[in-house]
């Protein structure tokens, strides 16, 4: 029996990323995805997602498979997953 994958859609995202450091120092980078209003909302990424794409530039476009907004929390966050290495544009 041979299996069939289908190829999933893939949803294009804009995300924004801000360093910080903690109270003891530590640098971090954070990330906002943005709306298509214009709004900004928090993102997380899962376990799979190759964070060295992101190390140089602050503003990104990029493809991915798995987009799941969570809004159960105080805050809205989106989680990020399966992003497609080739489709990564650095806007700035």
């Amino acid at each position: 029996m041979e299996e069939k994958k289908e190829k999933k859609e893939l949803t294009e995202i804009t995300l924004i990323k801000r360093s910080g450091k903690t109270k003891d120092g530590k640098q971090f980078d954070a990330f906002k995805m943005v709306k298509d209003n214009g709004k900004l909302i928090d993102a997380h990424f899962r376990k799979d997602c190759n964070m060295s794409i992101f190390a140089d530039g602050n503003k990104f476009k990029c493809k991915v498979g798995y987009l799941q907004i969570a809004e159960n929390y105080e805050f809205p966050r989106v989680y990020v997953g399966e992003i497609d290495e080739t489709s990564v544009q650095k806007i700035y």
